[in-house]
């Protein structure tokens, strides 16, 4: 059954990879525990789902960072991003560019954002200028996140709201749907439990996990659904000092489809 879904998925891969169909938000941190963006390191890959986060810990002026994800193994439905993120006192400007799907079907986009980080709280906000991949289709987007600690609980409690497509205009074919994810992680010492809820057009989906780590490896496990998927991921590395390097993998294996996997690495200095 797995095998017949596939070939169908393949067959029709240039007419799904469009802005409608894409992976989840989030990077490999995110994904190995449910989908919840609070879990991906900060820095510059948060400028596409969660601009709020794009200043890099440990004091680090400029960053750079790179990830694909693939769908269902398929390469024709893969999704590769690359962002430069610069840091000064409170403020990080970041520039990112993304790709998704197979040649004949190609959309990408161009997203520049700005972000606020003071007290504990980080707002932000990022426009995208998306090419679909119907030759001339362009369309532009409005993303927004405010993430926090929330007082009480002697600060183990953070909280995110980021919305994409918050404000859109151009090419409704080239446009991406809006989505957004509210979510909740709760520090427990050397592990924290996250929460999250995305909804867009189709529906919604929940997801949680635990994520285990030290200062130079991670190790989370969770699970998302609707259909009940499970989920497993590691990254090594992170900021030391004002700088560092990291990496991380994740996989989220749907019960019919099979896996979908993301890598991503990333430097600061």
């Amino acid at each position: 059954m797995r095998a017949l879904f596939v070939t169908v998925l393949a067959l029709l891969a240039p007419l799904v990879a469009s802005p409608a169909i894409v992976p989840d938000p989030g990077g490999a941190g995110a994904w190995a525990v449910g989908a919840a963006p609070l879990a991906d390191a900060p820095g510059p890959l948060a400028l596409f789902d969660q601009p709020a986060r794009v200043q890099a810990d440990g004091g680090a002026r400029v960053a750079l960072a790179a990830q694909r994800t693939r769908l269902f193994e398929l390469d024709a439905l893969a999704r590769v991003r690359a962002a430069l993120a610069v840091t000064r006192t409170s403020w990080t400007a970041a520039l990112g560019v993304e790709t998704f799907g197979p040649a004949a079907a190609r959309s990408s986009r161009v997203v520049l954002g700005a972000a606020l980080a003071r007290a504990g709280t980080r707002v932000g906000a990022a426009w995208s200028e998306r090419r679909g991949p119907v030759p001339g289709g362009r369309a532009g987007a409005l993303d927004a996140a405010l993430a926090a600690r929330l007082p009480g609980a002697g600060g183990l409690v953070r909280a995110q709201l980021s919305a994409r497509g918050l404000l859109s205009g151009g090419d409704p074919d080239a446009a991406a749907e809006p989505d957004w994810t509210a979510e909740v992680a709760l520090d427990l010492g050397p592990a924290r439990a996250h929460l999250a809820r995305t909804r867009d057009l189709h529906g919604a989906r929940t997801g949680g996990g635990v994520a285990l780590g030290t200062a130079r490896l991670s190790l989370a496990v969770g699970a998302i659904g609707p259909p009940l998927s499970w989920t497993i991921g590691f990254g090594i590395g992170g900021a030391t000092g004002k700088g560092g390097a990291r990496a991380a993998f994740a996989r989220v294996v749907h019960p019919v489809l099979g896996a979908s996997d993301v890598v991503e690495g990333g430097v600061s200095w």
